[in-house]
């Protein structure tokens, strides 16, 4: 069986990272995985995807879905695939008619409770009204031409589905493939790992893409916050993007620069969980909080915004530490209060959490049966 993964890019996320983990997985159970990017250029973790034994094609960006369509197709006609599978989630429609068009099933995945493209656009008159149509054509497409889809939680689903208006049976739920067994160093020798001061307290940590649906105005808000209280604090906000520029620009103007070390893309963020004290998330929304599953098998302490899909991928001792996104001032007093308890309890109950729901062994085996299950359907007319 061969799958065609459809993707933005292979720049290191949460997704990507679940993915490239997947690989030995499902190759194991004989599905061969190649990568369809939108975006042009290479990186470093495609060249890690080749080597694992994957092909990536780059097929171009478009905002309208017949042009995307169009690519796929042309793609699909000079290579067999089973399925192509689309992790591009609500703007997905091109991909769902090209795939058609090709005789090829589609699975979509939805990976965040709502859209997230052309996040800024959705607050203005004209633009917000453009995006709202441009979002209901690729509804339309992906409800009419895909073959199933994926929610990867409990709290995607019923955003997408709202109250039953659609066919359950072609809906499933996966939850996201995070723990591998990973291992963490101690708190002490991550710290002299990543160059950290010594009277350096407490230390902040923000792991994601640097896009604008991760509310970085509330993340930096919280940040001085804090700071009131301990004037050594320090954020390590990991990860790249095109966003970063503002983000680090916003810094300087909430005259908390200083405090802030902007890491970029790591290969290996388990010495960061280990080094932290709170992991600090007030995204706006997200569809499974890949990094909140990572950091409580790591054992780090969680702030992070109220929204569904928080809810779900924390443990119940760690609920307590949820806030409103909006309110950044309630944020850093869940920040204080955590320093404050260090509970061991829940630190365990986090990992336990983590391990039981979200193994990428498990996460695996339910993807190999879909795929199964897809071109069983296909074959049988």
């Amino acid at each position: 069986m061969r799958v065609l993964q459809v993707v933005n890019s292979l720049e290191r996320g949460g997704l990507e990272v679940m993915l490239v983990r997947a690989l030995p997985y499902l190759q194991k159970a004989g599905v061969q995985i190649d990568f369809c990017c939108q975006s042009s250029g290479s990186s470093l973790m495609e060249q890690e995807v080749k080597e694992a034994g994957c092909q990536v094609f780059h097929i171009g960006k478009s905002a309208i879905p017949n042009r995307t369509a169009a690519a796929l197709r042309e793609h699909l006609s000079n290579v067999h695939y089973d399925a192509v599978h689309s992790h591009l989630g609500y703007s997905s429609g091109g991909i769902a008619l090209g795939a058609y068009q090709a005789g090829v099933s589609c699975v979509v995945s939805l990976h965040s409770s709502m859209p997230t493209s052309l996040w800024r656009w959705r607050e203005k008159p004209l633009l917000g009204f453009l995006r709202t149509a441009w979002l209901r054509w690729h509804r339309r497409l992906i409800q009419r031409y895909s073959s199933c889809f994926v929610a990867h939680s409990k709290a995607v689903l019923e955003a997408f589905c709202g109250n039953g208006s659609v066919h359950r049976r072609r809906y499933h739920v996966i939850l996201n493939g995070v723990v591998d067994g990973q291992t963490t160093p101690a708190h002490d020798q991550a710290r002299e790992q990543l160059g950290i001061a010594d009277d350096a307290y407490p230390i902040l940590l923000h792991l994601a893409n640097v896009r604008p649906i991760k509310n970085y105005e509330c993340l930096l808000d919280i940040a001085v916050e804090v700071r009131r209280s301990h004037p050594k604090m320090l954020l390590l906000v990991v990860g790249e993007g095109s966003h970063r520029p503002y983000v680090e620009s916003l810094a300087y103007t909430k005259e908390i620069r200083p405090f802030v070390r902007f890491i970029g893309g790591v290969e290996n963020p388990w010495p960061f969980y280990a080094a932290a004290d709170v992991m600090v998330f007030p995204s706006w929304s997200e569809g499974c909080g890949n990094v909140l599953i990572e950091g409580q098998w790591a054992g780090t302490p969680i702030v992070a915004s109220d929204i569904p899909a928080h809810r779900e991928s924390v443990c119940e001792e760690q609920r307590d530490f949820l806030f409103a996104p909006e309110d950044p001032i309630s944020g850093a007093r869940k920040v204080l209060r955590q320093l404050e308890s260090r509970s061991a309890a829940g630190r365990l109950a986090g990992k336990r959490h983590a391990q039981d729901n979200y193994g990428v062994s498990r996460f695996s085996q339910e993807v190999v049966s879909l795929y199964h299950g897809v071109a069983k359907e296909v074959a049988e007319g």
